[in-house]
């Protein structure tokens, strides 16, 4: 392993004002110099790097990418204009992306001068000690918490702890969201600050006003201009920016107000947005504030109109005109609004967790936030990436946002693309099955814990060599986006899917997105996927109509399902799909007579079932392996979104009271089987009510559901042996069409009628 010393100042003399290593430490990169063979050909990913101040070895690094021209990271790092003026962004300009760690002060050594060199010696020993003990540290749960009462400039209690002390510069890091403060919010702290300064009547009686929490980080050496430390903002940053936009709406307004002009305005960088929202602060604090200099879409130059409005309408008036004490107003902001800072040493992870018990704004984080910023923390540590991965975390929510405006409804969000990963990382990796049952955010919550080296999880200690990717999540927004674009081949493909959805199983429906992903490069991976969809209904039919309930046995068969998908072929997963049609063990294997036995039985007691077995009979009168679209479309929407009900063919209650009882009597449980049902139009099958068979047909021939209209032809006349006759026909139907094949089904076996009635 090579171990490279690299120089950061940009200038021929190395002057210190020509130091570029805040560009570097920002977008985890250097710049080896000018382009050579040495430094393409020998640079190799993992070698490690010294990275210089002058003569001082300042921090250390681990290459993470090849050498190349620096104008060829375009895609990967959006430099801002300022940050291009500073150095040369030329094709002869060589550099490489890296995971740089800044020493302690008493880590810091002095090493030869130059730009670009191989290390030997005892400085080679020197760096490679330094990153073992950085590079190779566990994680731990330990933290601290230090918390103080801050003004932002002057502070007369003991400890005149201030935020403005002109060595700090605030960070908002990448992982948070944009400023977003609205005229609620701006209204409301401008109206407190002026209640604070001179009350109700508006005579100046100065007031302490305390403004809230602010989260930040523990302070580490910055190399941003002239201060010397830097912390990150975790929580605060809508006040924290709203204050500097205060303040620059306050000097241009009073130029000749000596306190204001002594204040400097950048104290405060974000890196939120791949550093836009950077550019639009810019933008703002070098403006004159004039209306037609000002972008309309900018939020901080929108915000600093509307202060400049607010503050004109809280001025009283006086003789001549509106006026006010600037350098009293001032003073007061200065050193009468307080805040309570908590200053957090810790892991990215355990700081969310503090933040989370802490924070006041009634803001809590979702499951989304949370899983972008510790896949965010998990990349860095774990993955070596540079904070440009948030960029690429930030763009796959994106892009589902872009997918769902595109079909003008929110198709899916990024927890239902998690709960898809869920399945693929258990079936992948063979972790407990208990992990299934998991909601998503408990899931990734406990994983990071045991990634991270936060908390070990016993159902997470085997994770082995399992390893979080991008690349994966992008699969599954793609091929989830995909599905929702693919038409349905026949109306039996669209019958299918709502046939998962009515079973009792209708929560493995993402197995099909396990499908999809694992057959992503086939190009037939759409009929395939119908093909597996279709087999899956029909197995799902079968269980819920055999039982009446859930069973574990085809919950653990479905969670099972997965792993077989992602090592097997297209043929093997149907065939174990098929060997589970005749595995039950309470049938001994012989579902198909056991079908049988339930097809011929009162089905009208479980509504479940009921609707399973009507819906897949009227399909099945249909035109169901019909391609043209429109006929799809309209047999899924009669079937699975229309109002149905289950029509008694027979009355259940016959409109001649006195004979109700001897019919319930003479046709049994035949009066509840599948041979006197059948779907109906809701608004059909009440308006026809318990009428006699004859004056029902009528009604019969004006559905839209083939197996009503035909219902009068096929049979005339309706009694039990007509029943008895239409309920066979419909079992083999069934049984045909859930077994794939001709009715083989014999005399049922002593054990299924046993099993069945007990």
């Amino acid at each position: 392993m090579n171990i490279w010393k690299i120089a950061s100042r940009w200038s021929n003399n190395g002057e210190a004002e020509s130091s570029i290593l805040d560009i570097f430490k920002t977008h985890q990169i250097v710049f080896a110099g000018r382009k050579t063979e040495r430094i393409q050909n020998e640079v190799k990913i993992g070698d490690l790097i010294a990275l210089s101040d002058g003569l001082d070895v300042i921090a250390i690094g681990k290459v993470l990418g090849e050498p190349k021209p620096i104008t060829e990271f375009e895609n990967q790092i959006n430099f801002s204009e300022r940050e291009i003026k500073r150095f040369d962004y030329e094709d002869w300009v060589i550099g490489f992306k890296v995971k740089l760690i800044f020493l302690h002060d008493n880590e810091i050594f002095t090493y030869n001068q130059g730009t670009f060199h191989r290390v030997h010696g005892e400085y080679y020993d020197t760096v490679l000690k330094l990153y073992k003990s950085h590079f190779n540290k566990a994680a731990t749960n330990n933290f601290s918490i230090n918390a103080k009462t801050c003004t932002l400039k002057y502070n007369d209690q003991q400890d005149q702890d201030v935020m403005f002390n002109g060595e700090t510069k605030y960070i908002i890091p990448i992982y948070q969201r944009p400023y977003s403060w609205r005229e609620d919010q701006i209204r409301k702290l401008l109206s407190d600050i002026f209640l604070s300064y001179w009350g109700v009547d508006k005579v100046v009686n100065e007031e302490p006003m305390f403004i809230g929490t602010m989260q930040l980080t523990q302070k580490s050496k910055s190399y941003f201009g002239d201060y010397s430390n830097q912390q990150e903002v975790v929580d605060g940053q809508q006040r924290l920016t709203t204050f500097l936009i205060l303040l620059k709406v306050l000097k241009s307004h009073y130029p000749t107000c000596q306190e204001l002009d002594a204040i400097q305005l950048n104290w405060l960088k974000t890196e939120v947005n791949n550093n836009t929202q950077q550019e639009l602060l810019d933008e703002l604090l070098e403006s004159d504030l004039s209306f037609d200099q000002g972008n309309p879409l900018n939020r901080y130059w929108q915000n600093a109109q509307l202060i400049k409005e607010i503050f004109e309408e809280e001025l009283p008036e006086g003789d001549n005109g509106k006026s006010i004490d600037i350098d009293s107003f001032v003073k007061h902001l200065l050193s009468n609004i307080y805040f309570v800072v908590i200053e957090t040493k810790a892991g990215l992870s355990k700081t969310l967790q503090i933040f989370d018990a802490i924070n006041t704004t009634g803001l809590d984080l979702n499951g989304g936030d949370i899983f972008k910023i510790r896949m965010y923390e998990y990349l860095r540590d774990k993955n070596d990436e540079s904070k440009e991965v948030f960029n690429r975390i930030s763009e796959l929510y994106k892009k589902i946002e872009d997918y769902n405006r595109e079909f003008g409804w929110k198709v899916t969000d990024i927890a239902g693309v998690l709960s898809i990963y869920q399945k693929i990382l258990v079936a992948k990796h063979n972790l407990p099955v208990v992990l299934y049952a998991l909601g998503s955010n408990t899931f990734f919550e406990r994983m990071f814990d045991t990634l991270l080296n936060i908390n070990q999880w016993d159902s997470f200690s085997k994770l082995g060599d399992l390893r979080l990717s991008l690349d994966d999540l992008n699969d599954i927004v793609e091929v989830r986006y995909e599905w929702q674009r693919s038409r349905y081949h026949t109306a039996e493909d669209a019958c299918a899917l709502h046939q998962i959805w009515w079973s009792r199983y209708g929560r493995y429906w993402d197995l099909i997105f396990v499908f999809l992903y694992k057959f992503k490069e086939d190009e037939n991976r759409l009929h395939l996927m119908q093909a597996f969809v279709r087999k899956l209904s029909k197995l799902y039919s079968l269980y819920s109509i055999l039982f009446q309930k859930s069973i574990g046995n085809i919950r653990t068969f479905s969670n099972n399902l997965s792993q077989e998908i992602l090592k097997g072929d297209f043929n093997s997963i149907i065939e174990i799909i098929d060997k589970k049609f005749m595995e039950d063990a309470l049938y001994k294997g012989d579902s198909r007579n056991a079908l049988r036995y339930t097809l011929e039985r009162d089905i009208i007691y479980n509504v479940k079932m009921k609707n399973i077995i009507c819906r897949i009979s009227a399909m099945l009168e249909e035109d169901y392996m019909t391609v043209d679209i429109e006929k799809i479309n309209g047999l899924r929407k009669k079937l699975f979104d229309l109002p149905i009900d289950i029509e008694h063919i027979q009355s259940y209650n016959d409109e001649n009271i006195e004979e109700r009882d001897q019919i319930k009597n003479e046709w049994g449980y035949n009066l509840n089987s599948i041979g006197n049902l059948m779907v109906l139009e809701s608004d059909i099958n009440r308006s026809i009510s318990n009428k006699p068979y004859f004056e029902k047909t009528k009604r019969y021939l004006q559905s839209t559901y083939g197996i009503a209209k035909n219902q009068p032809n096929d049979y005339p006349v309706w009694n039990l042996e007509k029943c008895k006759e239409r309920k066979q026909k419909e079992i083999s139907k069934i049984i045909n069409y859930i077994f794939d094949d001709e009715d083989q089904v014999k005399d049922i076996p002593d054990f299924v009628q046993v099993a069945l009635e007990s």
